[in-house]
């Protein structure tokens, strides 16, 4: 379906980046998608500017689709190993990866305190004495919302003041705000919607859930770090790079069970959160800032012209 769509819109980008090509001479054009990839190679069938993708990531059945693909690249740029070694398993010659962990911006992202904190944990819906998980990213099947809601129901009685806040928007969240009021939860689990205060909202927050499916190397899981919370994720791509037991508990993919164990023992340590939360920041800030990310694109980027000749 995805391959039906760039054909057909194919002629049309072609024309549209090729005006641009011309217009701003470009040193080279970096893609974050496959359909840009394609088009911009399309765009200049001689390859005058040389053309990199950043591979985010696919579910596990699409790698075999979109590895041949990506010799249209002259370099790929993977956000994780696991990444990498998928694409390269499904075809991608090894020799065009390179991997480049993510990172993002980190001068907002900390602790809250006072009266920021406070609000946020109303906002959130949190008990006042009780731990506040937080999850954030798009309500699509990807990120398995659903998980948080069974845990919710699952951590209920032994937890009744553990909360859950999901923020994001997306085409699941009608039905995930059903699936919890029919779980009998929706008083424990809050749908934020989309927010432009995710900084206070991660910083006043006690734990950071990550129960997607796939991933390449998720960016709010660096952002909650970041903010000094300790990490409850699944075991997808970029999970083993990213934490390890000092300031996170990665558990398998779909383990219901495996997630609310870790997310309660967390929420009846508050000493144990505190500690892995301050070498989670101290991690996120060393080894996944934004600057970090950049240097290393800027050098692939170099490289690349100066095989192209620029």
């Amino acid at each position: 379906t995805e391959i039906k769509r760039i054909r057909a819109a194919l002629p049309q980008g072609t024309a549209r980046v090729r005006k641009l090509i011309q217009r701003h001479h470009p040193a080279a054009i970096i893609a974050n998608s496959l359909a840009l990839t394609i088009v911009a190679r399309a765009a200049q069938p001689r390859g005058r500017v040389p053309v990199i993708n950043v591979a985010h990531g696919w579910p596990a059945d699409r790698y075999w689709k979109v590895g041949p693909f990506m010799r249209v690249a002259d370099v790929v740029v993977a956000v994780s190993p696991d990444v990498r070694d998928k694409l390269v398993a499904a075809g991608t010659d090894a020799d065009r990866v390179k991997v480049v962990f993510n990172g993002v911006d980190c001068t907002d992202l900390a602790r809250r305190e006072g009266a920021v904190r406070a609000a946020a944990r109303r906002d959130m819906g949190a008990h006042p004495d009780g731990p506040l998980v937080i999850a954030v990213g798009r309500l699509e099947s990807q990120k398995a919302h659903q998980n948080i809601i069974s845990m919710a129901a699952r951590l209920a009685t032994a937890h009744p003041s553990l909360r859950f806040a999901v923020v994001g928007c997306g085409s699941r969240q009608a039905e995930l705000e059903a699936l919890a009021e029919a779980s009998g939860v929706a008083d424990r689990v809050r749908f934020m919607g989309l927010r432009r205060d995710v900084a206070n909202l991660l910083g006043a927050a006690d734990i950071y859930l990550n129960c997607s499916d796939w991933e390449g190397m998720p960016l709010t899981t660096i952002e909650a770090m970041a903010s000094g919370l300790p990490i409850v994720a699944t075991r997808t791509e970029g999970a083993a790079q990213l934490l390890n037991e000092a300031c996170g508990a990665v558990v398998p993919v779909g383990d219901v069970e495996a997630l609310a164990d870790a997310v309660a023992q967390l929420a009846g340590d508050p000493e144990r959160r505190q500690r892995m939360g301050q070498v989670a920041r101290t991690r996120a800030l060393a080894d996944f800032s934004h600057e970090r990310m950049t240097r290393e694109l800027i050098d692939i980027v170099a490289q690349a012209c100066d095989q192209q000749g620029q």
